[in-house]
């Protein structure tokens, strides 16, 4: 979701680029979204980061509203639907919550890679990976971090210093390595070279 100030700032890029200063520089927009869903993403200077509808151009945007109502995905399961539609608004009811909990259950995987499990809190993310190790029968490998670049924005990296893992262990990349080693590619450490060349 796009934040209030990120909507102004590409509004007066474009206002400059196009040498207009009506908003966005005249530029037909087609804006969606659901406001039901992920608030902005703040960076790391502005702790309370604002709604694109609260920018100072959303209120110049001379918008026509168009409310898509229909679900075409879950049509024919009214009942799912409709539980969807309470979770989504925060009108749920008891019974949604049961009938997500008779879904539970123990699933085999048939690979070597798990699926990824997501958190919204790092400090979730660390138990959880520490949990996951902690079932590995292997022993732990203290690896330290190979830090390049300016050293206020290091302070502000999701990579640890040094990081515990083990044979076994399942890790993702969080940046481009090359080609086929992009950000999220998942795999499973099977050795360690501690000669690498």
């Amino acid at each position: 979701m796009l934040s209030a100030t990120l909507l102004d700032n590409l509004s007066l890029v474009a206002q400059d680029i196009k040498g207009n200063y009506e908003p966005f520089g005249g530029i037909k927009l087609l804006v969606f979204g659901d406001y039901l869903q992920l608030p902005p993403i703040s960076n790391l200077w502005h702790e309370s980061t604002k709604w694109a509808f609260n920018s100072y151009v959303w209120k110049d945007l001379d918008m026509k509203t168009i409310e898509l109502r229909g679900d075409n995905r879950h049509n024919e399961k009214t009942d799912f639907a409709s539980m969807l539609r309470r979770l989504r608004d925060g009108s749920s009811i008891a019974d949604d919550f049961e009938y997500l909990k008779s879904l539970a259950r123990e699933v085999k995987y048939t690979d070597f890679i798990k699926p990824v499990r997501l958190n919204a809190k790092k400090n979730k993310v660390s138990r959880y990976n520490s949990y996951r190790l902690s079932q590995l029968d292997a022993d732990s490998v203290i690896l330290d971090s190979l830090d390049t670049g300016d050293a206020f924005m290091l302070r502000y990296c999701p990579i640890k210093e040094k990081i515990e893992v083990k044979v076994g262990s399942q890790v993702m990349l969080m940046r481009n390595i090359n080609e086929r080693l992009v950000n999220g590619s998942v795999g499973t450490l099977v050795r360690f070279d501690t000669n690498p060349s």
